[in-house]
C-alpha cells in the first residue's frame, strides 16, 4: 500500500491490467496518495470478511435502529451518502451488519468491469444485487417495493439539483434523486456516512 501511495504521489506509473481498470478515468484526490486508501480499497476485494467477529469490532455502525423501525412498518429505506472517506465500503460494512442494501450508482450496466462481475459473484448477501445502475429503474422500483434499502449520492452534478442553505454564505447543490426516490416509494430517508 505504501509503494503503490508513493508510486501515484511521485507519478510513477504502475501497470493496472484493462479488466481492472474502469472505463472512465478517476479523479485523483490528494486523499488518494495516502496508504489508507489503498489498504481500504484491500477490504473492498474481500468483503466477505467483514462479517467475522474480529471485524464486526472494528466498526461501529450508529442509527441502525431507524432501519430496523422501517423494517417493521414494512417501509423501503433510501440511504443519502456523499463521497466523503471511504464511501465505496459503505455496501460491504451495511451488508456485513446485516442491512439488505444495494448502491445506485451512475453508467449503464453494459459497462461494468469483469473484474465486478466476478467479485459479485463473492459478496454477502448474494441474494441482494450488488449494484443498481441508471438504466435499471424498474428494478429499482421493485427492490425498493420489496422493502429494501438502495444507497445512493447525494453529491454529484447529474440530474435534477436542489440548492440548501448551509450557513450564510454557502450553498450546496445536491442531486434530489434520493429524495425523489424516497418520497415516490414512502421510503425511509436516511443520511448515512462513513
Amino acid at each position: 500500500a505504501v509503494a503503490r501511495a508513493a508510486s501515484r504521489y511521485f507519478e510513477f506509473p504502475v501497470p493496472v491490467p484493462d479488466c481492472i481498470r474502469g472505463t472512465n478515468p478517476a479523479r485523483v484526490t490528494r486523499w488518494q496518495y495516502s496508504p489508507g486508501f489503498y489498504l481500504n480499497h484491500m477490504l473492498h476485494h474481500f468483503p466477505d470478511r467483514l462479517a467475522l467477529a474480529e471485524w464486526q469490532s472494528r466498526c461501529r455502525i450508529t442509527g441502525l435502529e431507524r432501519w430496523h423501525a422501517a423494517r417493521q412498518k414494512g417501509r423501503p429505506v433510501v440511504l443519502a451518502y456523499c463521497h466523503f472517506g471511504p464511501s465505496f465500503l459503505l455496501r460491504e460494512w451495511l451488508r456485513a451488519a446485516g442491512v439488505p442494501v444495494a448502491p445506485f450508482v451512475r453508467g449503464s450496466i453494459t459497462r461494468r468491469t469483469k473484474a465486478k462481475w466476478l467479485k459479485s459473484r463473492h459478496a454477502l448477501q448474494p441474494e441482494v444485487p450488488t449494484a443498481f445502475f441508471w438504466d435499471q429503474l424498474r428494478e429499482v422500483s421493485r427492490f425498493l417495493a420489496d422493502g429494501n434499502v438502495l444507497l445512493i449520492a447525494i453529491d454529484h452534478e447529474s440530474g435534477k439539483q436542489i440548492e440548501l442553505p448551509v450557513g450564510e454564505e454557502w450553498m450546496f447543490r445536491m442531486a434530489a434523486g434520493a429524495i425523489r426516490l424516497a418520497a415516490r416509494h414512502q421510503a425511509e430517508l436516511i443520511p448515512c456516512s462513513i
